[in-house]
């Protein structure tokens, strides 16, 4: 049987005034947008998600995916550095690889 003032906290138990509920720096998903909105915060300044270009350079250079032949080496860097630029949470850009001249 519900009572009253039962499961009803009091204003501020939860987070107090001028507590700060996301931190600078923080990626944005749907746990903080939620406690965002929760305390009216319905506008955030936020920076623009950093993309990142990885140019291979080499005429040695294959794809990973292609049979390797003689005098020539997988691009084995760039599958590295393009997981590596999203697990740091940046955009990665595979910009193919440059010939040699």
């Amino acid at each position: 049987k519900a009572v009253v003032g039962q499961d009803i906290r009091p204003i501020g138990f939860d987070i107090k005034q001028n507590e700060v509920v996301v931190e600078k720096g923080t990626v944005l998903n749907s746990c903080e947008l939620g406690l965002a909105a929760s305390v009216g915060a319905t506008e955030v300044l936020v920076n623009r998600q950093v993309k990142v270009g990885i140019l291979s350079t080499g005429n040695e250079l294959l794809s990973p995916n292609e049979p390797l032949q003689e005098g020539r080496i997988r691009d084995s860097n760039k599958t590295m550095l393009l997981n590596l630029v999203e697990s740091i949470g940046c955009q990665s850009v595979d910009l193919g690889v440059a010939k040699d001249t």
